[in-house]
């Protein structure tokens, strides 16, 4: 016969914590597919033909599966909280490249490298906590 472990007992700041993590790192997430709805301005703004775009996105892919596949040692040796906020940080200074991008190699390494990489931590990061 098995014992029973008892329930932990939940804090209600922890949960509240938790609801502006997964509020904060949808926000990120989410705008990775909305790269769809600036296609057709990009290619206007700087010229950029469509399937050079889709090698942006598919660097985008590259750089968060990179991340996600570094070894969990090296992603579980900082605190979860300065991981995050240095993803948070890197994946903001990689659309602030890909913003203020003249040519496809700003939109390559903003938001293909570094970006993709900034948030594919920051993902597996809070998956595993």
């Amino acid at each position: 016969m098995s014992v029973a472990t008892p329930a932990l007992p939940v804090r209600a700041e922890r949960l509240w914590a938790a609801l502006l993590a997964a509020t904060l790192m949808n926000l990120p997430l989410g705008s990775v597919y909305a790269f769809s709805v600036l296609l057709r301005p990009i290619e206007q703004e700087l010229a950029i033909p469509r399937s050079a775009l889709s090698l942006v996105f598919a660097w985008r892919r590259w750089g968060s599966r990179w991340a996600r596949s570094a070894p969990p040692s090296c992603i579980a040796q900082a605190p979860a909280p300065i991981l995050v906020l240095l993803s948070a940080l890197a994946a903001a200074a990689g659309i602030a490249t890909a913003a203020a991008a003249s040519g496809l190699a700003q939109l390559l390494v903003g938001y293909g490298i570094v970006f993709g990489t900034g948030g594919g931590v920051a993902y597996i990061r809070c998956s595993r906590a």
